[in-house]
């Protein structure tokens, strides 16, 4: 007798979101299209996240429980990627939910194109206000070439591609390899390290225009607070898509990681300026500051900017930032 495999495995990593975690479940298990199984994974949860996640498993056969010592995002993901038999892998994350149609949507494009991976749109979300999230691909098969030149970012700094995983669907033997290579201790920009060696060797992508996937603006969230080891994470981030995607790419991690080390000034600007030298002074690295000062950018505002990040002059940045704010 042939064993039937799903289309969808859909993994959900599970740490403290017991406020959204129903709602989450029920809208994969609400779903207009069937065929598919759910892998919760409990990454060690000190709430009751972990009887929820027994208790669903309990009422529908497609849901499936690992629970797991704490680990982080990555390690959750991989845990439920060991159990998952389906032919593509979605990601969801347990603070978010997704649109009734999505698998359906998803499916009718397999159906009609045979592609490693459907990229689609997001809805981002916080209290009753919404923000329509998406790629800058026209709809339908990607042009590999293009695809790849805008991966991390196009050649004007904006995001072509949306590199949360929980935005596609990819076939799992492409998808596996992946996931299984990026480090456990990654937390911040893990979706990335995924998403762009993996688009970059893909043959076949589709762009689906749809934005159904609902992602939470959590304030509370990783990617929403200050942290003091964001640029290790960064420099970690960074060393491995090198090593991933090759020489090519440097010039875009070099102004991805000059961006994203502003951005990391700026949220630690607003501790005041004597909390925010010495944060400087602790966490940056020369690997970091190779970067920035390698990074070209357009425009008089930036490169104001970059001249003053290229020459350390974080006093004349933190009295920037002040006079903007007072403007």
């Amino acid at each position: 007798m042939k064993i039937q495999f799903p289309l969808f495995s859909i993994i959900v990593p599970i740490y403290k979101t017991e406020a959204y975690l129903h709602q989450c479940v029920d809208s994969i298990l609400g779903q207009t299209f069937s065929d598919f199984e759910v892998i919760l994974v409990d990454d060690g949860s000190p709430d009751g996240c972990p009887a929820i996640c027994d208790e669903y498993a309990a009422k529908d056969p497609r849901v499936r429980v690992v629970h797991k010592k704490n680990g982080g995002l990555v390690s959750a993901r991989k845990a439920g990627l060991e159990e998952c038999t389906g032919t593509y892998v979605m990601n969801v994350d347990s603070d978010d939910y997704i649109a009734p149609d999505l698998l359906e949507k998803v499916a009718k494009v397999l159906d009609e194109n045979k592609v490693q991976a459907v990229l689609f749109g997001m809805i981002c979300f916080r209290d009753r206000e919404q923000q329509p999230l998406k790629g800058s691909l026209p709809e339908g098969i990607c042009d590999m070439q293009t695809l790849r030149s805008v991966l991390i970012q196009d050649a004007n700094g904006n995001l072509a591609v949306l590199y949360n995983l929980c935005a596609a669907a990819i076939r799992r033997e492409i998808y596996t390899p992946f996931q299984l290579a990026v480090p456990d201790e990654l937390s911040r920009g893990e979706d990335l390290a995924v998403t762009a060696p993996l688009l970059h060797s893909c043959e076949s992508v589709y762009a689906l225009d749809f934005c159904g996937y609902y992602y939470r603006q959590n304030p509370a969230s990783i990617m929403n607070s200050f942290r003091e080891n964001e640029l290790r994470q960064m420099q970690i981030l960074t060393e491995y898509l090198a090593e991933k995607l090759g020489p090519e790419y440097e010039p875009k991690l070099d102004m991805y990681t000059a961006t994203h080390y502003f951005d990391f000034l700026d949220r630690a600007m607003v501790r005041g300026f004597r909390e925010y030298r010495q944060i400087i002074k602790r966490v940056r690295t020369d690997a970091i500051l190779a970067r920035v000062h390698r990074a070209r950018v357009e425009g008089k505002k930036l490169k104001l900017i970059f001249f003053l990040l290229r020459h350390e002059c974080y006093r004349l940045l933190w009295l920037l930032r002040r006079i903007k704010k007072r403007a």
